[in-house]
């Protein structure tokens, strides 16, 4: 816990939190909607500030970040909480959670640094929930990453207001931000936040930044997949940001608030790929399940290095996706079917991550560790 940046008191007592477009007012010993930034005695404070609900180690492509130290393993981490409501959250066992009702890992800055040197990768993702929660801790570890050398990452839905952003991303080196949609009425209905803000954001980083970024637009059926609304994001990011933005089309299975929906269909994302394209964006990762697709492609076909696949990303109507199933055949299942793929033939590890109470797999390089998830086992852990 630390006292936090980004807030002052109101007249009647309360905190505003000035750290995203929330702007949550804090009453005593209350927190804002993150649930994780609490007025304490009339000051408010960072809870997640050197707690995490997990480590891991996994390919750079998974965040997905394609043209930013490509082939390399990445440290990711994140705490719990978050200050969006995404009725269809991946990770809502995190970003629902309140630090106090998870498993966590207390660690310094200087010791998630000594983390990822001690694995030889060269870089430390913020990620899991949304860091911008926790930006004190963000700032602190990003420091000291690069007097260490590492570059540092967030993976983030944008939601940060403009007082904070230049201190948050002081020290950061790439991101990967998720435009979830393209209306007001998405943002608003299945996020409880803003479009704007978002674009603002991206702007800001285009313009103002030389932090590498990418774009990731999760595509639902019925919700943001119509193809005049991709056509419109794909106008307003070529408009505002450019041609060489890359940009990541993925699908979308059913969790969390949003199990009535379907699995996004392989030809939704390589519709949304063909009217990027048409439009004149011209980096984007290729499906992919397609046998014929490596990993990174310029559309000018540009052939690189295959890389083994991110099983967060693949195409659900080919591959199981194994860190949401509890079943060992389930991650089994997609075992066999990522090692018949035309993609390198990794060797895969069982884990089990205590936080989610799940098995998960893990594709493993040649200069990873044998597992993933006992690098953590020289930090502290607190079980409530």
């Amino acid at each position: 816990m630390k006292e936090a940046l980004w807030w002052e008191t109101q007249e009647d007592g309360r905190i505003l939190c000035t750290l995203c477009p929330r702007y949550c007012k804090i009453g005593a010993d209350q927190a804002g909607f993150c649930y994780i930034r609490k007025n304490i005695n009339g000051k408010l404070y960072s809870l997640g500030y050197g707690k995490s609900t997990g480590f891991a180690i996994d390919p750079i492509e998974k965040k997905p970040l394609n043209h930013f130290l490509p082939g390399t393993g990445i440290l990711n981490f994140g705490t719990a909480g978050c200050n969006l409501g995404c009725r269809f959250c991946q990770n809502w066992s995190i970003s629902k959670a309140k630090l106090d009702d998870a498993q966590s890992l207390t660690a310094t800055p200087e010791e998630v640094v000594q983390l990822a040197l001690r694995h030889n990768v060269p870089s430390i993702a913020f990620t899991y929930n949304d860091p911008v929660i926790w930006g004190e801790f963000v700032i602190d570890i990003s420091r000291v990453a690069r007097e260490c050398g590492l570059k540092s990452v967030m993976v983030t839905a944008g939601y940060i207001t403009p007082e904070a952003r230049p201190e948050v991303y002081r020290y950061i080196d790439a991101a990967n931000v998720d435009l979830k949609g393209f209306t007001e009425r998405f943002y608003h209905k299945l996020t409880f936040s803003h479009l704007d803000p978002v674009l603002d954001t991206l702007k800001w980083l285009k313009n103002e930044t030389d932090v590498w970024f990418e774009i990731t637009n999760l595509m639902i059926p019925g919700e943001n997949d119509d193809q005049e609304e991709t056509k419109q994001m794909c106008e307003w990011i070529l408009e505002n940001l450019g041609d060489s933005i890359p940009l990541h089309f993925t699908a979308f299975h059913p969790d969390f608030k949003m199990t009535d929906k379907p699995k996004t269909p392989a030809s939704t994302l390589t519709g949304a790929r063909r009217i990027a394209l048409s439009i004149g964006i011209d980096i984007l990762p290729r499906l992919r399940s397609h046998p014929d697709s490596p990993l990174l492609a310029r559309s000018s076909g540009v052939q690189p290095e295959r890389r083994p696949l991110s099983l967060r990303t693949a195409d659900p109507g080919l591959f199981s996706h194994a860190a949401k199933n509890d079943s060992a055949k389930g991650a089994f299942d997609a075992a066999v079917a990522l090692k018949s793929s035309p993609f390198s033939n990794p060797t895969f590890v069982f884990t089990v991550n205590s936080t989610y109470n799940k098995r998960v797999l893990w594709p493993r390089r040649k200069n990873a560790p044998a597992e993933f998830f006992p690098i953590c086992s020289s930090l502290k852990t607190s079980v409530r």
